[in-house]
C-alpha cells in the first residue's frame, strides 16, 4: 500500500492505513492521514494551535475538536464544532463554557480529494460529519461533550451515509493526533448525563491474568505512559491499549466470527461465552464479523489478537502507535 511521501524536513510513519507526520518547526504538530477516505486530522497542543492552523492544509473548512479537562476538575471533555476558516475561528475561540483547552484537533480533507476547486468540505459534509462525530463521542464516554450536535441543519442523504464511514475510519487517526474521543465507550448505554462520570465498575488491584474482564482502570486511556495498539488484518479491525501490565481491548474493535485455523480450546470457550454475554455481538453489515460492545481487559496483546482472528496468532499482529 502506498502512502504520500512526507514534505522536505518532516518525518512519516506508517500504521496499518494511517500516516502520521511531524511538523518541521514543531514536532509537537501532527498531521495524519487516512488513504482509506482521503480524510486527514491535523493536531496540536493549544500553545502550538497557530503553528498547526498556518499549514495551508488547514485552512479550508473543516470539523474541529477541541480537548481538555472540565474547569475544575481532571474530568476529559471536548467541543465539537466546524468552522469555514479555522485560523480565524481559533483566533476568536474562548475556553468554553466548563471547558479548559489543551488540545486541538482539525478534521478535513485532502486537497487533492476536493471538489470545487479544491475548496475543502461542503457545508452538507461538515453538517453530516459534525453530527455524526458528536452522536460517536458521545456514546464512547470517553470525554464529556460540552457542544451541542447540530439538529436542524441540511444534509444530503448520501453525505449522511459517507459521514458513518468517515466516523469509522477517524478511530485510528483522532488516537494518534492524541484526542482518542471516540474510545472506551460502552456501546447501547444511553447517555443521560453529559457530566456524569462514566459508570464503570470498580478495577481489581492486578491486571487480568487469565480470562477477561470488564473491570480495568478508565484512566489508562490518558496516563502518560499508554501505548496504544492496532490490529488490522483480513477484513478486521480492533484497538488496545496497554499501560502498567494492563492491556484492555476497546470497544469496537472487530472480532472474526468463525476460527480461521487452530484455536486453543481456552480462547474458543472465551469467545464463545463472550457472545453468549453480548459482549460480543453480529455487526449488522457484516456477517462474518463480531463487534465489541465493551472495552475488556485480557492477559496479553497475543491473547488478545487470536482473540480477535480465532487463530494462532502471534504478537506481531499488532502495530504499536508511537
Amino acid at each position: 500500500m502506498s502512502t504520500r511521501s512526507p514534505s522536505r524536513g518532516q518525518t512519516s510513519r506508517v500504521w496499518s492505513a494511517v500516516t502520521c507526520r511531524h511538523h518541521p518547526a514543531s514536532p509537537e504538530v501532527r498531521i495524519v492521514d487516512s488513504p482509506i477516505t482521503g480524510l486527514m486530522v491535523g493536531a496540536a497542543p493549544w500553545s502550538q494551535v497557530k503553528v498547526l492552523l498556518a499549514c495551508a492544509e488547514f485552512q479550508r473548512p473543516a470539523i474541529y475538536v477541541v480537548a481538555g479537562c472540565l474547569d475544575g476538575s481532571a474530568q476529559p471533555a471536548a467541543y465539537i464544532g466546524q468552522t469555514v476558516s479555522p485560523r480565524d475561528r481559533m483566533a476568536g475561540h474562548k475556553s468554553k463554557p466548563r471547558l479548559a483547552p489543551e488540545r486541538l484537533s482539525v478534521i478535513t480533507i485532502r486537497p487533492i480529494l476536493c471538489a470545487e476547486a479544491n475548496e475543502g468540505l461542503s457545508s452538507s459534509a461538515l453538517n453530516a460529519l459534525e453530527k455524526a462525530l458528536h452522536e460517536a463521542a458521545l456514546l464512547s464516554r470517553s470525554h464529556v461533550i460540552t457542544s451541542t450536535p447540530p439538529s436542524d441543519r441540511q444534509v444530503q442523504a448520501s453525505d449522511e451515509a459517507v459521514a458513518q464511514r468517515w466516523v469509522d475510519d477517524l478511530h485510528h487517526p483522532l488516537i494518534d493526533a492524541g484526542t482518542p474521543i471516540l474510545e472506551a465507550g460502552v456501546a447501547n448505554t444511553p447517555y443521560r448525563d453529559a457530566f456524569a462520570p462514566a459508570p464503570f465498575a470498580r478495577a481489581p488491584a492486578r491486571p487480568v491474568r487469565i480470562g477477561w474482564s470488564q473491570d480495568w482502570p478508565t484512566d489508562l486511556l490518558r496516563r502518560r505512559e499508554a501505548a496504544f495498539h492496532v490490529l488490522d488484518k483480513d477484513g478486521v479491525k480492533a484497538t488496545a491499549v496497554q499501560c502498567d501490565g494492563w492491556t484492555v481491548i476497546l470497544a469496537g474493535s472487530q472480532v472474526r466470527k468463525d476460527p480461521a485455523g487452530f484455536i486453543q480450546d481456552g480462547l474458543d470457550r472465551k469467545r464463545i461465552l463472550l457472545q453468549k454475554q453480548a459482549i460480543l455481538r453480529p455487526d449488522e453489515r457484516r456477517p462474518e464479523v463480531l463487534d465489541l460492545t465493551v472495552p475488556i481487559a485480557v492477559p496479553s496483546l497475543t491473547n488478545g489478537g487470536r482473540l480477535i482472528l480465532g487463530d494462532n496468532s502471534p504478537k506481531s499482529v499488532w502495530r504499536r502507535l508511537a
